[in-house]
């Protein structure tokens, strides 16, 4: 098995064990971190909430604590990696290429199910009276 087929079932084991809160932490994480680069818990949960309220999205879709949780998920996986060595609390964290990957599959998961549920409700739409 080549590099790149091992990142990809190691994000397909990612994606499918932690259920829509963690996925959904999990790539918040990713995109904000290749968006706009190193940050600590707290500069993501802050970065995170600001773009779901841009979006129109004032509540998370996940609980503080399960992002914490899915730091360590993700740096135990190799998608993060501290860029840091401060304090639990201080310590940042940048992606990694494993990161890009995983978030690239994602990304793809995500828009495939977005457009089978528009097209499933434009034809429940068409079929109306």
């Amino acid at each position: 098995m080549n590099e790149s087929s091992h990142r990809i079932s190691a994000a397909h084991a990612l994606l499918d064990s932690g259920g829509f809160e963690a996925e959904t932490a999990a790539l918040a994480v990713l995109a904000n971190l290749k968006a706009e680069g190193r940050g600590s818990a707290r500069d993501l949960l802050r970065r995170i909430a600001r773009a779901a309220e841009i979006a129109g999205e004032p509540v998370l879709p996940f609980k503080h604590a399960t992002l914490y949780a899915v730091l360590h998920e993700l740096e135990f996986d190799g998608a993060i990696q501290p860029a840091s060595d401060g304090d639990r609390a201080g310590r940042t964290f940048v992606i990694t290429p494993r990161g890009k990957a995983f978030l690239a599959l994602a990304q793809e998961r995500w828009r495939s199910a977005h457009l089978v549920i528009r097209a499933a409700a434009a034809a429940a739409e068409s079929q109306r009276p």
